[in-house]
């Protein structure tokens, strides 16, 4: 909405309160985009890093299950969802954001019936 200013002339705790009051009121009003952000499935996953060196922005990253067994994690405060880990994984183990493959099936199904 444009900048919210703190009048220097004035007590710095008051205006600077004020600012963060209008800045919150703001958020709070704006609509909140839902997660989007890739998952893996770890029982499709063969820990080959390909998501980690594909990604541009770091999401990705390799850690242990219990047993020993590594997988893929992705970080969904990281991910912008582009979807290029999900194209590049070769097993299949990353899903797209939005939807679920069975997501995705179920909504094709009631489309065409």
């Amino acid at each position: 909405p444009g900048i919210f200013h703190c009048n220097p002339a004035q007590d710095p705790m008051l205006t600077g309160a004020a600012a963060a009051a209008r800045v919150a009121a703001w958020l709070g009003r704006t609509q909140t985009r839902p997660p989007f952000a890739a998952s893996v499935d770890p029982a499709r996953c063969r820990a080959c890093s390909t998501c980690v060196k594909t990604c541009e922005f770091g999401a990705p990253a390799l850690m242990v299950l219990e047993k020993n067994r590594v997988t893929s994690w992705i970080d969904p405060a990281i991910c912008t969802g582009c979807g290029t880990c999900v194209a590049r994984c070769p097993s299949g183990a990353i899903t797209a954001g939005y939807s679920s493959d069975e997501e995705l099936q179920i909504m094709l199904n009631t489309i065409v019936s």
